[in-house]
């Protein structure tokens, strides 16, 4: 006897299923568009040229793309601190920025978890907490903060607990949020 070929049951198909529809942007992603311009302001811009930029984290990319993205959106040439010897001179490359220009206020953006070398030239871990302390045990530091010279921004996916620091950014902001919140806090600190 022969048999009749049953069509495909609407169950079965013949290929890959459809691709699920996109997901839609999280809050977090839809605020961060909000506050993210496309084009930065001129005005923006003119406020960020004022600081020197001190970016303190120990990877690399990071470190990269902060340096780039300032750069273009900004016209910001940051200091990067990233190698462990770097990171063990940190009170020296912030005094020097404010010595090599002496009229303009530092930021310094560091990240909570870092590497250092100490003095047996061994790769240690040191916390921002532990540098921030390290810098204030200067006293030429410490007055540049007090004088409001020398401004504190954590920037760690940890929670970081110290007063010294005008703000604490996590680390899922794109360096425009991030930047523009940071001059949005110390703007009114500040004497330009």
């Amino acid at each position: 006897p022969r048999r009749h070929a049953h069509p495909p049951s609407s169950s079965s198909s013949s290929g890959p299923p459809p691709p699920p529809p996109p997901a839609e942007p999280s809050k977090e992603e839809q605020q961060q568009k909000k506050q993210t311009p496309a084009v930065i302001p001129p005005e923006v811009k003119a406020k960020a040229q004022k600081f020197r930029w001190i970016f303190a984290d120990d990877e690399p990319l990071i470190c990269t793309m902060f340096q780039r993205l300032v750069k273009a959106k900004f016209g910001v040439d940051a200091r990067i601190v990233q190698s462990p010897a770097e990171v063990a001179n940190l009170s020296l490359t912030v005094f020097d920025a404010h010595r090599s220009h002496p009229g303009d206020d530092v930021i310094l953006v560091m990240d909570e978890h870092l590497v250092e070398m100490n003095d047996d030239f061994r790769i240690v871990p040191v916390t921002g907490t532990q540098l921030r302390d390290r810098l204030f045990a200067k006293a030429p530091i410490r007055n540049l903060v007090e004088e409001r010279r020398l401004l504190l921004v954590s920037a760690s996916a940890s929670v970081v607990d110290d007063d010294r620091c005008l703000l604490k950014l996590g680390k899922n902001l794109s360096v425009t949020t991030e930047v523009t919140a940071i001059l949005n806090a110390v703007t009114p600190l500040v004497h330009h």
